[in-house]
Protein backbone atom coordinates (compact mmCIF):
# COMPACT_ATOMS: atom_id res chain seq x y z
CA UNK A 1 0.00 0.00 0.00
CA UNK A 2 1.40 3.80 -0.34
CA UNK A 3 0.84 6.94 1.74
CA UNK A 4 -0.80 9.99 0.79
CA UNK A 5 2.70 10.89 -0.53
CA UNK A 6 3.13 8.30 -3.14
CA UNK A 7 6.04 5.96 -0.31
CA UNK A 8 5.77 2.64 0.56
CA UNK A 9 4.19 1.80 3.53
CA UNK A 10 5.31 -1.38 6.48
CA UNK A 11 3.53 -3.18 8.28
CA UNK A 12 5.13 -3.94 11.83
CA UNK A 13 3.60 -7.56 12.71
CA UNK A 14 5.23 -7.37 16.27
CA UNK A 15 2.19 -7.47 17.99
CA UNK A 16 0.87 -9.91 15.80
CA UNK A 17 0.58 -13.51 17.85
CA UNK A 18 -1.69 -16.83 18.31
CA UNK A 19 -4.86 -15.80 17.67
CA UNK A 20 -7.82 -17.29 15.63
CA UNK A 21 -7.65 -17.61 11.83
CA UNK A 22 -7.84 -14.25 10.58
CA UNK A 23 -8.39 -12.54 14.24
CA UNK A 24 -5.50 -9.94 13.27
CA UNK A 25 -6.38 -8.59 10.52
CA UNK A 26 -9.73 -8.36 11.92
CA UNK A 27 -8.33 -6.18 14.86
CA UNK A 28 -6.07 -4.45 12.30
CA UNK A 29 -8.07 -2.93 9.73
CA UNK A 30 -10.16 -1.04 12.09
CA UNK A 31 -7.77 -0.18 14.79
CA UNK A 32 -6.26 1.63 11.86
CA UNK A 33 -8.66 3.79 11.53
CA UNK A 34 -10.09 4.10 14.68
CA UNK A 35 -6.49 4.84 16.39
CA UNK A 36 -6.16 8.08 13.52
CA UNK A 37 -3.76 6.57 11.79
CA UNK A 38 -5.54 6.15 8.60
CA UNK A 39 -8.57 7.93 7.28
CA UNK A 40 -11.81 5.50 6.99
CA UNK A 41 -12.08 6.83 3.79
CA UNK A 42 -9.10 4.15 3.02
CA UNK A 43 -10.74 0.96 4.09
CA UNK A 44 -11.18 -0.64 1.77
CA UNK A 45 -7.65 -0.19 0.03
CA UNK A 46 -6.68 -1.07 3.58
CA UNK A 47 -8.41 -3.87 3.71
CA UNK A 48 -7.67 -5.49 0.41
CA UNK A 49 -3.92 -4.91 1.03
CA UNK A 50 -3.59 -6.46 4.21
CA UNK A 51 -6.19 -9.45 3.62
CA UNK A 52 -4.53 -10.21 0.44
CA UNK A 53 -0.95 -10.05 1.85
CA UNK A 54 -2.37 -12.34 4.93
CA UNK A 55 -3.81 -14.98 2.76
CA UNK A 56 -0.14 -14.85 0.87
CA UNK A 57 1.75 -15.52 4.38
CA UNK A 58 -0.32 -18.04 5.14
CA UNK A 59 -0.22 -19.82 1.69
CA UNK A 60 4.32 -19.44 2.14
CA UNK A 61 3.69 -21.07 5.15
CA UNK A 62 2.37 -24.13 4.22
CA UNK A 63 -1.74 -23.54 5.24
CA UNK A 64 -3.68 -25.05 2.47
CA UNK A 65 -7.24 -23.87 3.80
CA UNK A 66 -9.95 -22.20 1.75
CA UNK A 67 -9.73 -18.70 1.38
CA UNK A 68 -13.20 -18.17 1.71
CA UNK A 69 -12.81 -19.14 5.40
CA UNK A 70 -10.03 -16.52 5.76
CA UNK A 71 -12.54 -13.91 5.07
CA UNK A 72 -15.18 -15.07 6.88
CA UNK A 73 -12.82 -15.10 10.10
CA UNK A 74 -12.10 -11.82 9.54
CA UNK A 75 -15.41 -10.22 8.81
CA UNK A 76 -16.83 -12.10 11.62
CA UNK A 77 -14.64 -10.17 13.85
CA UNK A 78 -16.78 -6.70 13.02
CA UNK A 79 -18.82 -8.28 15.71
CA UNK A 80 -16.61 -7.87 18.38
CA UNK A 81 -16.87 -3.91 17.87
CA UNK A 82 -20.39 -3.59 19.60
CA UNK A 83 -19.40 -2.10 22.58
CA UNK A 84 -17.31 1.40 20.70
CA UNK A 85 -20.86 3.26 20.53
CA UNK A 86 -22.14 2.92 23.83
CA UNK A 87 -18.88 3.83 25.27
CA UNK A 88 -18.19 6.75 23.21
CA UNK A 89 -22.07 7.85 23.88
CA UNK A 90 -20.95 7.31 27.62
CA UNK A 91 -18.35 9.70 27.18
CA UNK A 92 -19.47 12.69 24.89
CA UNK A 93 -18.68 15.04 27.82
CA UNK A 94 -15.36 13.95 27.89
CA UNK A 95 -12.65 15.39 25.19
CA UNK A 96 -11.71 12.96 23.06
CA UNK A 97 -8.23 11.94 23.32
CA UNK A 98 -6.05 10.37 20.57
CA UNK A 99 -4.15 6.66 20.75
CA UNK A 100 -3.14 6.09 24.22
CA UNK A 101 -4.53 9.02 25.34
CA UNK A 102 -1.36 11.36 24.36
CA UNK A 103 -3.22 14.14 22.70
CA UNK A 104 -6.56 15.75 22.52
CA UNK A 105 -8.50 15.29 19.09
CA UNK A 106 -10.97 17.10 17.72
CA UNK A 107 -14.26 15.20 18.44
CA UNK A 108 -16.44 15.86 15.02
CA UNK A 109 -12.87 13.66 13.45
CA UNK A 110 -12.89 11.24 15.92
CA UNK A 111 -16.94 10.76 15.80
CA UNK A 112 -16.90 10.81 12.26
CA UNK A 113 -13.78 8.33 11.23
CA UNK A 114 -14.89 5.79 13.95
CA UNK A 115 -19.03 6.56 13.27
CA UNK A 116 -17.67 5.29 8.83
CA UNK A 117 -15.71 2.69 10.24
CA UNK A 118 -18.70 1.06 11.83
CA UNK A 119 -20.63 1.24 9.29
CA UNK A 120 -17.51 -0.29 6.91
CA UNK A 121 -17.95 -2.90 9.57
CA UNK A 122 -21.60 -3.47 9.26
CA UNK A 123 -20.58 -4.53 5.44
CA UNK A 124 -18.31 -7.02 7.12
CA UNK A 125 -20.56 -7.89 9.47
CA UNK A 126 -22.86 -8.47 5.81
CA UNK A 127 -20.54 -10.51 4.40
CA UNK A 128 -19.40 -12.87 7.30
CA UNK A 129 -23.63 -13.92 6.72
CA UNK A 130 -23.21 -14.32 3.58
CA UNK A 131 -20.36 -16.20 3.79
CA UNK A 132 -21.56 -18.10 6.62
CA UNK A 133 -24.39 -19.21 4.71
CA UNK A 134 -22.82 -20.08 1.34
CA UNK A 135 -20.51 -22.57 3.33
CA UNK A 136 -22.97 -24.43 5.74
Amino acid sequence: MQDADGGIVLLDWAFAGDGALGEDVGNYVPDSVFDLYVPAARLPELDAAVCGGYLRGLREAGWRGHERLVRLAVCASAVKYDWLVPRMLRHLDRQPVGYGGQATVEAARLFGERGATMMFLAGWADEARRLSDAHG
